[in-house]
């Protein structure tokens, strides 16, 4: 079975063009080869499912207009430093989700799989959620006794095909294991 990768390349739509940005086909500013900014460099990365926890993040406040564990409903801690920005920001954008960047102090929360990729599930938008630190702990803690106990019956029935192969070739060669 083919090993699957982590993130689906994504066709570069000006890729091979001279001159121009090979994501958005703007010109090229000087001494630039094949993008034109970091911005196109992370937006490309972003739809190919690169940096899957901001696609989640990303997910998450679209869905709820804010940011919290898909999986208890806690929301992050916001920065007290940062809370300042954060009313200027709501201020200014009536109406618009939470700039995540700005205040919520999200470096330890996780982009999991719903599905474990050793379970046969996929690395896609559609198995992905944002857990808090607990959460993940806990979930990672279940997968890991499933993922155990798949490993475990799969070792079972290979010994148990080996021992079926091995008795088929005594029957080839005419042979009987208790002669």
């Amino acid at each position: 079975m083919p090993i699957e990768k982590r993130y689906k390349e994504v066709p570069l739509p000006f890729d091979g063009q001279k001159g121009v940005c090979c994501y958005c086909g703007k010109p090229l500013p000087p001494k630039k080869r094949r993008w034109c900014g970091n911005a196109c460099v992370h937006e490309y990365l972003l739809s190919s499912g690169f940096f899957y926890r901001d696609v989640c993040i990303k997910q998450n406040i679209e869905r709820y207009g804010h940011i919290e564990c898909e999986f208890c409903g806690a929301a992050p801690p916001i920065n007290s430093d940062r809370q300042q920005q954060l009313d200027k920001y709501r201020a200014e954008n009536p109406g618009k989700p939470d700039a995540y960047y700005i205040a919520y102090e999200i470096d330890d929360w996780v982009a999991d799989h719903k599905i474990p990729l050793a379970l046969g599930g996929k690395h896609e938008r559609d198995n992905l959620w944002l857990l808090c630190p607990e959460c993940n702990k806990r979930k990672t803690a279940v997968d890991a006794g499933r993922i155990a106990k798949v490993r475990s019956v799969d070792k079972k029935i290979v010994k148990r095909e080996m021992a079926i192969k091995r008795h088929r070739s005594l029957d080839s060669f005419g042979g009987d294991e208790n002669e």
